[in-house]
């Protein structure tokens, strides 16, 4: 029969440090899910306000107005999904929304939470025609 050696078990020592370590780790991943990440304020993906801005506004310059009028800036400001940009078109101000990564561009937008009411239709008819007679007839019977 072969002779076995007998191992001794010594029993590892734990350190402090690996028994924190988890801690450590799961304090740190909730930290950076609550923060949006570590790195920049941005998310990936997304532009800065100015940055989005400035995009919004050389497409309005290049695609929409060809060179006709000249958009001015005059605010952005975060609405969370979205930045709005308060721009002017010779006289005129519009309101208009970008989102974050700089995809879309929406020139105006209607809230959702807000009630309206329909616009009311009302046909304008002339109010004095004057009666001229009956038309006359052509051969075939028709109104000329």
């Amino acid at each position: 029969m072969a002779k076995h050696k007998r191992r001794s078990h010594k029993k590892a020592k734990k350190t402090p440090a690996l028994g924190i370590l988890p801690i450590v780790l799961g304090l740190l991943l909730i930290l950076s899910i609550v923060t949006g990440g570590f790195g920049s304020k941005c998310s990936a993906g997304e532009l800065s306000a100015d940055e989005a801005s400035s995009k919004a506004v050389n497409f309005i310059n290049q695609n929409m107005l060809q060179g006709r009028q000249e958009v001015v800036l005059n605010n952005v400001k975060d609405n969370g999904q979205f930045y709005e940009i308060n721009i002017e078109i010779g006289s005129q101000k519009y309101i208009s929304y970008v989102t974050k990564d700089g995809r879309l561009f929406f020139p105006s937008a209607i809230d959702l939470t807000k009630r309206t009411e329909p616009p009311q239709y009302q046909p304008s008819l002339p109010q004095n025609v004057a009666k001229t007679g009956k038309p006359k007839e052509n051969d075939e019977g028709l109104s000329k």
